[in-house]
């Protein structure tokens, strides 16, 4: 088990998956169907396409450094190539949106940061500060949607 911490606390998070705290914490809280995002591929296809999307445009402008973008990319394709397994149990009642962001988030930054240093928690790529990188929910999954 791996420790993470957000603004609620520490919780611990299954060192073989690549999702992180908020992810963790959606699925223990909404345990309510055996309907999970995970059973919908081509919705969390098309959120990684737009985080893809948005490293590009944000190494463009300068928001975002070589390395970082480059890792998050990788990390994202690895994702749509199926190249590991990609557990995502929150639960689809608990609402696509922002559980769904949040997670992607988790799995693309642990996952760069274990392209980067070998460790899903080193690397100096984090969800929020450099994968969603300001990305509203409210633009993101419409946007997946269409």
């Amino acid at each position: 088990m791996r420790k993470e911490h957000d603004a609620l606390g520490f919780l611990e998070v299954p060192d073989e998956v690549y999702y992180g705290i908020q992810t963790e914490r959606n699925h223990i809280a909404f345990d309510i169907s055996p309907l999970l995002l995970e059973d919908y591929p081509a919705f969390i296809e098309a959120v990684t396409k737009i985080k893809i999307a948005c490293a590009r445009t944000n190494l463009e402008i300068g928001a975002l450094d070589k390395r970082r973008a480059e890792a998050i990319e990788q990390a994202a394709r690895e994702i749509l190539e199926k190249k590991f397994s990609l557990d995502f149990p929150v639960n689809i009642y608990r609402g696509s949106g922002t559980p769904l962001n949040a997670g992607i988030n988790e799995i693309v930054a642990h996952r760069a940061n274990e392209i980067l240093s070998g460790s899903k928690t080193e690397g100096g790529v984090h969800p929020s500060t450099h994968v969603n990188m300001a990305q509203s929910s409210n633009d993101v999954v419409p946007t997946a949607k269409k």
